[in-house]
């Protein structure tokens, strides 16, 4: 067998023992909570919101969450870099999780869940 038959052999059956999707390359696994994951995770995200806000080739895509962590198909806005992120999904859609994935052309910068709460109302 040929060194490059038997990389992509090695290559596949390491997936294959990772328990990844050998034939696709990705496996579905619910995303990291920011904040609460992490506070690396949060910093990174408040840095990116910062840095890309009006960046042409910055994207958002925001999708509705479930509790274990995963993005509900399809997207419920695609849209430039939103610096308050949290208060416009509040403002346009109310309190829950979303899935919020950030891109600069074809490279993922992040992707994790918020939950925003709606605030208490005092009559």
């Amino acid at each position: 067998m040929s060194s490059k038959h038997t990389a992509h052999r090695s290559h596949t059956q390491r997936g294959t023992q990772l328990g990844t999707q050998a034939q696709s390359g990705k496996r579905k696994r619910p995303l990291p909570y920011i904040p609460g994951s992490s506070d690396r995770l949060a910093e990174r995200f408040v840095q990116i919101l910062s840095e890309y806000e009006g960046e042409p080739r910055a994207r958002m895509y925001i999708y509705r969450a479930t509790k274990d962590g995963y993005a509900i198909r399809p997207a419920i806005l695609k849209c430039h870099v939103i610096e308050r992120v949290e208060e416009y999904i509040r403002d346009r859609f109310g309190g829950g999780d979303y899935a919020i994935y950030i891109r600069l052309g074809e490279t993922m910068l992040i992707a994790g869940i918020i939950s925003i709460r709606t605030p208490k109302y005092r009559y």
